[in-house]
């Protein structure tokens, strides 16, 4: 969080990531986030995998923070998650399915085809 923002966003990003610890709106909150890309005709893959791990970054960042949270997922190594959840800008390219799916898994949401 950086320290130039209002008190007003301060207080909204203590709002959702209090919201995000409800595995329910956790799944709401990504599906909501995925259908307002999916009703874009423009949105590409790239754009989604970026949405999906904005979501997911969101949801690390309310269950403790990428150190806590790595630790759940003895597979991946906490700098590899910083370098998932950095920047778009930042990032070499996406991480790998199994990756996304291992992260999701622990946030509590599966991936379903509808």
């Amino acid at each position: 969080m950086t320290t130039n923002k209002t008190n007003r966003s301060r207080s909204f990003d203590k709002y959702i990531q209090a919201k995000l610890k409800d595995p329910e709106y956790v799944r709401e909150y990504i599906n909501g986030t995925l259908s307002a890309l999916d009703d874009e005709d423009d949105a590409g893959p790239e754009e989604v995998l970026a949405t999906l791990i904005g979501c997911l970054r969101d949801i690390v960042e309310a269950h403790g923070g990428v150190n806590k949270f790595s630790k759940m997922i003895p597979e991946l190594h906490r700098s590899t998650l910083y370098a998932i959840f950095s920047a778009p800008e930042k990032r070499k390219g996406g991480p790998e399915f199994l990756t996304v799916l291992r992260i999701m898994k622990v946030c509590g949401v599966s991936l379903k085809v509808a």
